[in-house]
């Protein structure tokens, strides 16, 4: 594979081979942040860790002053209990240094919460920092469960995984809102779908405060996908059987008493016990229906409940947010989605402890509190259980659209792109794309010109490109840049698709659905050879090629590798020519010089550009420009005289 990343070099000339694209509306405004348009990021969550950092300083003096009363009170009530003992005192004495000591445990475990938070928003600002400084934050949500098997290009662009670009945009935290964000990196949507994305990122991008409320949010971890919100709600118990479970319950307290202060039988305890027994056991599915229940809502009700609170609570900058908080707005009930949620998530906790928790076992049992749990979580089902899949789907969106802000903001240098489907014709039309995922002060950025067809009426949009071909042929040696200005052109284009700020100077395109060859590989286990899994995955291409849908924007990195040259000329002839009658277009790297050929057989359609290499003292170097025409020679013999393998003449 090659990469297009080395050190930093001068601006590249306009490509002649490639029309120039349009000049485009200018950059909009960097995003609102503290401190001023102007500020920097990364200083911005300086400042913001100070703060933070000031106040872990604070509590922590605060937890030394306590830690220490604390060991005062300690020893005054060791000097009253020996006054005590020696009858200078009375015990009454104790009274005092108990209650003082019981107030200070409980306002130090305050301060120690608060000394918490504060350390870990500081950890928080610190990995902003390093995400803006082209870093992995550690342990950073990567989706790597979020792969889609049925789409490879998701894998042959990174879209997911450790170093992918899941792990850099995503603020998610529930099930909900990093299932949202992947499916809108996995699919193209509408032109006004991703304007108002646009916007929304745009109007939440200054909002540090709100991100880092969101990251702080306590909670379980996503569930696993694929673990929906139960269709059918637990069902109420009857008045009768709970009335029944209050009887018992007191009979087996007055059992009890009877039982050991008054000396009499212990029948009633026993007879009592065994009826709420029997009564457990006959209603026990409605209890594990409950619990079923309040556990399938994709990322933990508490942290459920945290997030739609950030919603509501958001004063809406954005059409988006406004309409996402509007439709949390439930009059019938008087409690608004997040009082609700966390009511859920308490009943659920509770019914936990009384079906787990060995220390309350025997209140549980004498009283039947899973039924009465069980009872609640199935009332807050037929009062709030149609809403919380929209409620979750809400919380969803605004986790995502928080991402599409922290991407805008974290990146001032990169563009909102212009896409739209009003020129009648597809196309991805670039000036300076570079790699989004590469450090920003080693990418180095290419013109990229693409369109297919025009439009009807015979006009020409401001965004089109005329004379710009549906196909480039890209040809270089070996590590000059041609598989990364694949990734770069489909990553970006995803980016686009999904309303997030693309790494270009400027961007225009139209709405298309990225498809890519690129990480072929033979299978010993599978039986499956090289060139078998190439021809596979064309087909699939060329299958989503002619399906309905926008147009393909096919990415194909040394096609048809694994077969000769004669056979992979005529192949790759019929593929190229075949995705093109389809009205796809994109690019097609090879090292096979032969099947530049094919630009010239198809005219206007397609063009030949090229990476160079240079060979001086011995030493390989690159500089990753795009030129025009096709590369003049192949490094492949030289790299193998670099190495040893094939002696140097002379």
């Amino acid at each position: 594979m090659s990469v297009a990343a080395s050190a930093p070099s001068p601006p590249p000339a306009p490509i002649a081979s490639t029309a120039a694209p349009p000049d485009s509306a200018p950059a909009p405004p960097s995003p609102a942040r503290p401190g001023g348009a102007a500020a920097d990021p990364a200083a911005v969550h300086a400042a913001a860790k100070t703060e933070r950092q000031a106040a872990v300083d604070r509590w922590r003096r605060w937890d030394d002053r306590l830690s220490a009363g604390r060991g005062v009170v300690f020893l005054a009530a060791v000097a009253v209990a020996i006054g005590w003992a020696t009858g200078s005192w009375t015990g009454w004495w104790l009274l005092g240094p108990a209650v003082a000591f019981a107030a200070l445990c409980l306002i130090h475990e305050g301060v120690a919460s608060k000394q918490a938070f504060a350390a870990r928003a500081v950890t928080h600002h610190d990995h902003a920092r390093l995400r803006i400084g082209g870093g992995l934050v550690p342990d950073a949500d990567a989706g790597a469960d979020l792969l889609p098997p049925d789409r490879p290009h998701a894998a042959d662009l990174d879209l997911f995984g450790e170093a992918g670009l899941f792990r850099q945009l995503s603020c998610a935290r529930t099930a909900g809102g990093r299932a949202t964000l992947a499916g809108w990196l996995l699919a193209p949507a509408e032109p006004d779908e991703v304007r108002t994305r646009q916007r929304a990122a745009e109007a939440l991008a200054g909002e540090v405060r709100l991100r880092e409320r969101l990251a702080l949010l306590p909670g379980d971890p996503p569930a696993p996908p694929g673990d929906p919100v139960a269709i059918v709600p637990p069902r109420p118990l009857p008045a009768g059987v709970r009335l029944a479970a209050l009887v018992l319950g007191a009979a087996a307290v007055f059992g009890l008493g009877w039982w050991l202060i008054a000396a009499g039988s212990v029948g009633i305890l026993l007879a009592a016990a065994g009826g709420q027994g029997a009564l457990q056991y006959v209603f026990r599915d409605r209890v594990t229906a409950a619990g079923d229940y309040s556990e399938r809502t994709g990322g933990g009700l508490t942290l459920l409940a945290g997030v739609l609170r950030l919603l509501e609570r958001c004063e809406p900058p954005a059409p988006a947010v406004a309409v996402l908080r509007d439709s949390l707005n439930d009059q019938e009930t008087g409690e608004t989605p997040s009082e609700a949620v966390a009511r859920l998530a308490s009943i659920a906790r509770r019914l936990e402890t009384s079906r787990n928790n060995q220390f309350v076992a025997v209140a549980s049992a004498v009283f039947a509190l899973p039924l009465f749990h069980a009872h609640a979580i199935a009332r807050w089902a037929e009062t709030h259980g149609g809403r919380l899949s929209d409620w979750a789907a809400a919380a969803g969106r605004f986790e995502a659209l928080l991402s599409l802000a922290r991407w805008r903001f974290e990146r001032p240098a990169f563009v909102v792109p212009r896409y739209s489907s009003e020129s009648g014709a597809a196309r991805f039309v670039a000036t300076g794309l570079g790699h989004p995922l590469l450090p920003q002060a080693d990418c180095i950025r290419n013109d990229v010109a693409l369109a297919v067809g025009a439009p009807s009426d015979g006009s020409t949009h401001e965004d089109s490109s005329p004379g710009a071909p549906a196909l480039l042929l890209v040809s270089g040696s070996n590590m000059s840049g041609k598989s990364t200005l694949l990734r770069a052109v489909g990553v970006n284009a995803t980016l686009a698709g999904a309303g997030a700020a693309v790494c270009a100077t400027s961007l225009s395109l139209a709405p298309c659905r990225v498809r890519s060859v690129m990480r072929v590989t033979d299978s010993l286990a599978d039986g499956k050879s090289l060139f078998f899994e190439s021809v596979r995955r064309l087909a699939g291409v060329l299958d989503d090629a002619a399906a309905a849908g926008p147009p393909v924007l096919f990415l194909l990195d040394e096609i048809l590798q694994g077969t000769n040259s004669a056979d992979r000329r005529i192949g790759a002839e019929a593929v190229v020519r075949t995705l093109l009658d389809r009205g796809a277009f994109g690019l097609v790297t090879t090292h096979d010089l032969a099947l530049t050929e094919l630009a010239d057989d198809l005219g206007t359609r397609a063009a030949n550009v090229h990476f160079r290499d240079h060979l001086a003292d011995g030493r390989m170097t690159f500089d990753h420009r795009l030129r025009p025409g096709v590369v003049p020679r192949s490094n492949a013999l030289e790299l193998m005289r670099l190495v040893g393998i094939v002696p140097r003449e002379g």
